[in-house]
């Protein structure tokens, strides 16, 4: 669907002018199968609906990859008294034996036991291919909008990092609105 959409000029040029005017863009016809959303939000609520003590089982790792419980980060701590109103399981590209731990986030994910679970890491490991394979496309365009050669960007993203971030946020009470998560308008 992206390629038919990117052979027409006004596209190419659109898309030139929102990364370079206000550095944001909403991707539709993407191509991504809606039936790998659904399995991912199937699994996402399969996770949080497990006991605290379950999810604290694969809490995040050295990595920053596993469960974060409730208020348990703070991105905004000048400005909050409590942690944010979100919990979360972080996941990201496994890396090889050669690259583990040469960089501070490159590491082992902490998946949640399979048995509590069932699919939850082959699901994700698919979905994150499919995301990694959906940016490098964009990388394409993106130079090519930008002028550049369309593999300008290839030897950067040569071994992505790719990053799921799965967040469930809870619901507020009282008068003093509590921040979920940084603002950043």
């Amino acid at each position: 669907i992206l390629a038919k959409v990117w052979t027409r000029r006004r596209s190419r040029r659109c898309l030139g002018i929102a990364v370079q005017d206000t550095a944001f863009f909403f991707l539709t016809g993407h191509g991504v199968d809606g039936a790998m959303s659904a399995r991912i939000l199937e699994v996402s609520r399969q996770f949080f609906a497990l006991s605290d003590r379950d999810k604290e089982l694969c809490s995040v790792n050295e990595y920053h990859r596993g469960y974060t419980r409730f208020g348990e980060e703070r991105l905004d701590p000048g400005n909050q008294v409590c942690g944010d109103t979100k919990e979360g399981f972080y996941c990201g590209s496994e890396p090889s034996d050669e690259d583990r731990g040469s960089f501070r986030l490159l590491g082992p994910n902490n998946w949640p036991d399979e048995h509590l679970v069932p699919d939850f890491r082959r699901i994700f490991e698919e979905y994150q291919e499919v995301m990694c394979d959906l940016g490098r496309k964009v990388n394409k365009y993106l130079a090519i909008a930008l002028n550049q050669e369309e593999d300008c960007f290839d030897q950067a993203v040569e071994k992505p990092m790719g990053y799921v971030r799965l967040l469930r946020y809870s619901g507020q009470q009282g008068r003093i609105p509590i921040t979920g998560i940084l603002r950043t308008s």
